[in-house]
C-alpha cells in the first residue's frame, strides 16, 4: 500500500485492489485530480496559483510513503 498527502492535509492510500480515502471527512473539489490503473496512480492538484502533479508507481517496492 501507497500513502500520498494532499495539500489539505488529508491523506489517501493506494494498492493494486483499489484507493482507501482516510478520515471522517474527505473534500475533494474539483482542483483535484486522482487517476489509478494497476500498476500507477497519478495525482494532480491545484492550489491557488500553483499546482503539482505525482505519480506513484504501484509495482515499486514499498520504501516509503510519499508526501
Amino acid at each position: 500500500m501507497k500513502e500520498y498527502k494532499l495539500e489539505n492535509g488529508q491523506i489517501i492510500e493506494f494498492s493494486k485492489d483499489g484507493v482507501l480515502l482516510k478520515g471522517n471527512a474527505i473534500s475533494l473539489r474539483g482542483d483535484i485530480d486522482i487517476i489509478r490503473d494497476n500498476h500507477a496512480v497519478s495525482i494532480s492538484e491545484i492550489f491557488g496559483n500553483s499546482g503539482s502533479n505525482n505519480v506513484i508507481d504501484l509495482d515499486e517496492e514499498e520504501k516509503e510513503s510519499v508526501t
